[in-house]
């Protein structure tokens, strides 16, 4: 049986399992499953700085071979879709010589 996600609201978009995320204004988002998985896991790390290695152990896992490059360009990704102007993030921001944090 699968289980049931309560809603999450990451800076207008609207998060309901799978692929299946609006924006606020009820327009579909599409959101690859690692880019889902991703956005999820810096909803649970909010404020957070999070490393390109923890992405990849956390969101990856072992048995992906992914380069630190390879979470750059998910990251650019994102930034496109969730972003307002993704060249001047306000959410999904990088640490300098750390990694990211997400904000709401």
């Amino acid at each position: 049986m699968m289980k049931m996600m309560a809603p999450l609201l990451a800076r207008g978009v609207l998060l309901l399992g799978c692929s299946s995320s609006k924006t606020q204004q009820g327009r579909p988002l599409k959101l690859s499953a690692m880019e889902l998985k991703i956005l999820k896991y810096f909803l649970r790390h909010e404020r957070e700085v999070v490393t390109r290695e923890m992405l990849l152990d956390d969101v990856w896992g072992y048995e992906e071979f992914p380069t630190t490059r390879t979470v750059d360009n998910y990251i650019l990704s994102l930034r496109k879709k969730i972003e307002d102007n993704p060249a001047k993030p306000m959410h999904l921001l990088t640490v300098h010589t750390a990694g990211y944090k997400f904000v709401k």
